[in-house]
């Protein structure tokens, strides 16, 4: 373990993550939609259906297609996330938005079709 900025890093922390999905849709599909709320999310994609990169938010990382398998390596996360949320971010990031963030989208939608009724 080293110190970094006052807290305790492990190796894997310093060398980072790897998870890997398994695709349960066409990899265009999949990255038509990574693309969408990488905008969403405002999230740098770059990529194709064989690999490409991710950055926003304080993370940063690369991802690679083999298969029926997305492997993605996490090369930075914000230092006060935990593993397992920077995992449900990636996660969002290629499954698509939660049904939390449709009914947000759908709200802020409405409230701005009302202030246009208003005017």
């Amino acid at each position: 373990m080293r110190k970094i900025n006052g807290q305790q890093k492990t190796a894997q922390d310093l060398a980072g993550r790897v998870f890997t999905i398994k695709l349960d849709k066409e990899i265009d599909l999949l990255l038509q939609q990574a693309r969408q709320m990488a905008d969403h999310k405002r999230f740098i994609f770059q990529g194709d259906q064989e690999n490409g990169s991710f950055e926003g938010k304080g993370l940063k990382g690369e991802y690679s297609v083999a298969e029926d398998y997305l492997s993605l390596r996490i090369l930075q996360k914000p230092a006060l996330s935990t593993w397992s949320s920077v995992e449900d971010k990636i996660k969002d990031l290629f499954a698509g938005p939660s049904a939390k963030d449709l009914i947000k989208q759908k709200i802020k939608e409405k409230q701005r079709q009302l202030r246009a009724q208003k005017r």
